[in-house]
């Protein structure tokens, strides 16, 4: 029988050796290019991997970062290796919501066609329609929206999609938002605070006046803040005279004398 002497197990060790060491290279620059979405790195080493949902240290995937950066080809060649486009990472961030935050509507309307869940909400609350309400994308909230997805999931303050579209001025979102299917404006946060008192808080006009024209009602918050006691705290009249004028025209016009 032929033994194997110590130089050839000395060989055999090295070259195992070697291949664990370049194997721990190659991982360590996979978790890296997708903690950095560099995209050209991820691009170059995925036909390697054994397991292209392998995750780095956040739990973030190669399929994650190709949807941030919003690359429909990247994103497609991992999808077709079968990376998972339901995954979330170790904040339950999805695939989706990183899509969202891209922008890029091929991105998110593959991922909708893969049937992904449309309301997962991360650790802070934030859904898909959070996202693009946050980043002002009208077009993601509609194409969500009408596959599905609820414009009212909150934040974990409470916060709508709408109240953060307001808030930030973000006219697009909001435009699309107040008319999506299902939404409801009253909705109130942790502080009892609706949409109408985020559009004062924020100071913004146009915001303060298509929440009017919506119904949306002056109502008092956790503190007994009106959006007029705001608007006057904060000297802004011009929201003063909107808020004082929509109040004016639901008042009754009185009943005629007999």
């Amino acid at each position: 029988m032929r033994t194997i002497g110590a130089p050839n197990l000395l060989h055999i060790a090295l070259a195992l050796l070697i291949s664990l060491l370049s194997s721990s290279a190659v991982a360590d620059e996979w978790a890296s290019a997708i903690r950095m979405n560099e995209i050209d790195t991820i691009r170059s080493l995925y036909p390697e991997r054994v397991d292209v949902d392998e995750p780095n240290e956040h739990g973030k995937t190669a399929l994650m970062a190709a949807a941030a950066a919003g690359d429909l080809a990247l994103f497609e060649a991992l999808l077709a290796a079968g990376a998972d486009p339901a995954a979330e990472n170790h904040l339950g961030g999805t695939v989706l919501i990183y899509a969202t935050g891209s922008g890029n509507r091929q991105v998110v309307n593959r991922l909708v066609a893969e049937s992904v869940p449309l309301d997962s909400q991360a650790s802070n609350g934030w859904s898909a329609v959070m996202m693009a309400a946050a980043k002002n994308e009208g077009a993601l909230i509609t194409l969500l929206c009408e596959a599905g997805a609820s414009p009212n999931t909150p934040d974990i303050y409470g916060w709508t999609p709408l109240m953060r579209a307001v808030y930030e001025n973000n006219s697009t979102a909001a435009e699309a938002l107040l008319v999506a299917p299902g939404l409801d404006v009253d909705l109130l946060n942790r502080n009892d605070q609706n949409a109408l008192h985020l559009a004062v808080i924020g100071g913004h006009a146009g915001m303060v006046e298509a929440l009017l024209d919506h119904g949306v009602e002056q109502i008092e918050d956790a503190n007994a803040h009106s959006p007029q006691s705001i608007a006057r705290e904060l000297g802004r009249d011009d929201l003063l005279q909107l808020l004082a004028e929509a109040v004016s025209s639901q008042q009754p016009t009185g009943s005629e004398s007999s």
